[in-house]
């Protein structure tokens, strides 16, 4: 059987046909909704078996990278994707998805009734955009990381600095 990959498209998001064209080459089929439908439609979510959140600059990032996405997805969409993860299906998000799950309070854990995480500006103050290695917690139970030691990756945003809650 193979892998259904929903990816959402709309307000600011970029890259979808480019993260579809990826999932297919490795022969998942694809499917590029907006998000008000999905929205329209949580239920949506059951038939797909990875949720996969594109880049871009959603909603401008007008209050701050990802927020306004984030509040879309925890508030529209916050139970079909705990259950979605719950039935042991994929989430993965991508530069600003990644930081609107952040923003969701949906990584590092699903904990909708307090913020563990953000992320904010770097710590230069301004853009970056360079190639960076990250090591890989042998710890981790993340599928996108298995058996991997090192994962190096691209980092272009002007809020990419990880911080946990103290």
């Amino acid at each position: 059987m193979k892998p259904k990959v929903l990816i959402p498209k709309g307000y600011g998001l970029n890259c979808e046909a480019e993260t579809a064209y990826s999932y297919s080459s490795l022969g998942a089929h694809t499917h590029i909704v907006h998000i008000n439908d999905i929205l329209a439609n949580p239920k949506m979510l059951e038939e797909f078996h990875i949720f996969a959140l594109v880049g871009g600059f959603s909603d401008g990032d007008h209050i701050a990278a990802g927020k306004i996405h984030a509040n879309r997805l925890r508030f529209g969409l916050g139970d079909a994707i705990a259950d979605f993860v719950e039935d042991g299906k994929l989430v993965i998000g991508v530069c600003n998805g990644f930081q609107a799950l952040v923003k969701a309070r949906m990584l590092p854990n699903f904990n909708p009734d307090e913020q563990e995480a953000t992320v904010t500006y770097n710590d230069s103050g301004k853009f970056e955009d360079r190639w960076v290695t990250m090591k890989v917690n042998p710890d981790s139970k993340s599928i996108w990381t298995k058996g991997m030691d090192t994962i190096t990756l691209p980092v272009r945003h002007g809020e990419g600095k990880f911080r946990v809650a103290s």
